[in-house]
């Protein structure tokens, strides 16, 4: 009885073997799309998506070395440290804000792009040795970038050709104040906010005067006070004008050097340039990984990727 058991224990392995990589290859195959009785399955998207990226399967090599380093080195970065870079980044670039908040299946990638950068400076940067001296010089230097600079926030309102100018100030003048979204429902099409959430930040490095007459006008509109701005640099974009109405002028201040946050950015910065080059560090990633791929072709295309220069000096010369 012993043999048969063994036998068929054996059989069920192979069967329920079978029955998963079935599954999983008619998990991939399945539609997750049907235009006009046309299917469309999650294959053809990657397979386009790789067409598209060819670099792909190095970028998702590079990614998983890096982050198995910084966590074997205990730097990986945090879950808040990436919200607070994101939402900083968000802040203070219009065009980031603009584009995440109307794709917002995009915010996953980018706050994983945000990690991977961050956890590279720290690979490069970990084993550098930087002295108070150094610091203090990259402070010295460089101190505007860790200075918490003024902030204005204002609604922009932009304006395109045709719109009623003194209609959409009017709005914007009245008390109590009109939301953003109120203003782009009455006039659709006319009128766009930038900023996160309708709010535009503008920074002036602390201590200093903005780096144009115009902006540093806006620090001195008290809440709720609307000024017109030309819009020359947005014409060629349909801009007819730009209001904006002050929400509230947050002062800035000078770094503290002996706080952690600021220290570590000092030495991170300090490192930065004083520290090998990425490519030095990935050659050893790269050296020292267990790489397996079902495509033969796949390390040398990775390689290819990862270090161009020493593929084509390993090509023959015609």
């Amino acid at each position: 009885m012993r043999p048969a058991k063994l036998i068929f224990g054996f059989l069920l392995f192979v069967s329920l073997v079978i029955n998963v990589v079935l599954y999983v290859k008619f998990r991939s195959r399945r539609p997750i799309i049907k235009v006009n009785g046309e299917n469309i399955s999650k294959k053809d998207v990657d397979d386009y998506l790789e067409q598209q990226n060819p670099n792909v399967k190095a970028i998702m090599v590079e990614r998983v070395l890096v982050k198995s380093e910084a966590v074997k080195q205990g730097i990986w970065p945090t879950e808040q440290e990436i919200t607070d870079t994101y939402n900083e980044k968000k802040e203070t670039d219009w065009q980031f804000a603009r584009k995440v908040n109307t794709n917002p299946w995009m915010e996953a990638e980018e706050k994983s792009a945000i990690q991977y950068d961050l956890a590279r400076h720290r690979l490069l940067t970990k084993d550098v040795q930087v002295d108070d001296a150094m610091l203090k010089d990259e402070y010295d230097i460089y101190k505007g970038d860790y200075d918490t600079p003024d902030k204005a926030r204002l609604h922009l309102a932009l304006l395109f050709r045709k719109a009623p100018v003194a209609d959409v100030k009017a709005m914007l003048e009245k008390v109590p104040q009109q939301a953003p979204a109120d203003i782009v429902r009455a006039f659709p099409g006319q009128v766009v906010f930038l900023g996160d959430k309708d709010v535009f930040t503008i920074k002036r490095v602390f201590g200093k005067s903005a780096p144009s007459p115009q902006l540093e006008a806006l620090f001195s509109l008290k809440p709720g006070e609307v000024k017109e701005f030309p819009a020359e640099e947005l014409k060629a974009l349909g801009a007819q004008t730009i209001l904006a109405r002050m929400v509230e002028v947050v002062p800035g201040k000078a770094a503290d050097f002996n706080d952690p946050k600021t220290h570590e950015k000092l030495r991170m910065a300090a490192s930065l340039r004083r520290g090998k080059p990425w490519q030095e560090k990935m050659s050893m990633l790269w050296n020292n990984a267990d790489f397996w791929s079902e495509d033969p072709s796949d390390k040398g295309n990775v390689e290819m990727m990862f270090f161009p220069d020493r593929a084509a000096a390993a090509t023959p010369k015609q």
